[in-house]
């Protein structure tokens, strides 16, 4: 889209089909022409957009940014691997009343929908865009995206992932089945090794196990050398290329949830009852069976 808008996304991330990734490229809104539109979601024109699902007529059709429909737990993409189209009909009512704290301070229309930080009884909301452009924290896995305001993005920087402070025993939520939560005991902690590759997209995963280096043989004792050039079998099925950084340490823990099934969960997988993200979903079935303290701070 460089002749028109300029914006520059990464294949996968804009759902790109195969095959289409082509010098005269454009984005959806230069082939549609509609320059003017703006993200349903935080009201801002730019950027990486794509139709979103509103039932509105064609006449009304209306954009969002993919960003802003990864974040917001209530989005969804009709197909996924293609990113379109996004489905916003299912955000509730109460998230279109939140106010951005930075629209609200500087005057502008607090229009769309916003976020909430994921610190400890902290209820402060922004847009999407928003906190981005406030160099907030924003902290990714495959299962939630967690947002913190100014205060606790510090705070969060100063005292590292909370999970460290996990132990046998505790009560967590943790990953129970596709992208949903449940509750469960800590039975067990072991320290497994990962890996830290930069992929030829610019993309950094701190998660990659040894398992998953298909040309280089590999395993808990023996790594790849710095910088040595690795392919990746990645959790699509497909394999992509990139740079060994180095290996590390981090707990995986083994955890058993209330219907008395048990599985290890990665650290990125499991929260203390405090910090749970407001982005998470729980399974329904085990809902109100969850820790009393809980609720009151969801």
């Amino acid at each position: 889209a460089l002749p028109i808008c300029g914006i520059c996304v990464h294949k996968e991330c804009y759902g790109l089909p195969d095959g289409e990734f082509l010098s005269s490229w454009q984005c959806n809104r230069c082939k549609e022409k509609n320059w003017e539109k703006v993200c349903v979601l935080c009201n801002l024109r730019g950027g990486a957009l794509k139709q979103a699902d509103t039932s509105q007529p064609p006449n009304s059709l209306r954009w969002a940014h993919i960003a802003c429909a990864v974040a917001i737990p209530e989005v969804s993409f009709g197909n996924y691997k293609l990113r379109e189209p996004i489905q916003v009909k299912a955000i509730q009512k109460d998230r279109w009343t939140l106010r951005c704290r930075y629209c609200t301070a500087s005057g502008r229309p607090c229009r769309g929908t916003c976020v909430q930080c994921s610190g400890p009884r902290c209820f402060a909301s922004f847009h999407v865009t928003c906190a981005y452009r406030a160099g907030l924290l924003i902290r990714l896995s495959d299962t939630v995206v967690q947002f913190f305001c100014a205060k606790h993005s510090q705070d969060d920087l100063e005292q590292g992932v909370n999970r460290s402070k996990i132990r046998v025993g505790a009560i967590v939520a943790a990953k129970y089945s596709g992208a949903e939560f449940a509750w469960a005991n800590v039975i067990g902690i072991n320290f497994v090794v990962y890996y830290v590759v930069l992929f030829d997209d610019g993309s950094i995963s701190h998660n990659v196990r040894p398992s998953d280096v298909k040309n280089v043989q590999c395993d808990a004792q023996k790594s790849p050398q710095e910088s040595q050039r690795v392919e990746i079998l990645w959790s699509d099925g497909e394999t992509y290329w990139g740079k060994f950084l180095r290996a590390t340490q981090q707990p995986e823990y083994k955890v058993k949830f209330l219907d008395g099934q048990t599985t290890a969960v990665e650290c990125d997988e499991i929260f203390e009852t405090g910090r749970v993200p407001r982005s998470a979903k729980f399974l329904k079935a085990v809902w109100n069976a969850m820790p009393p303290d809980s609720a009151a701070e969801r």
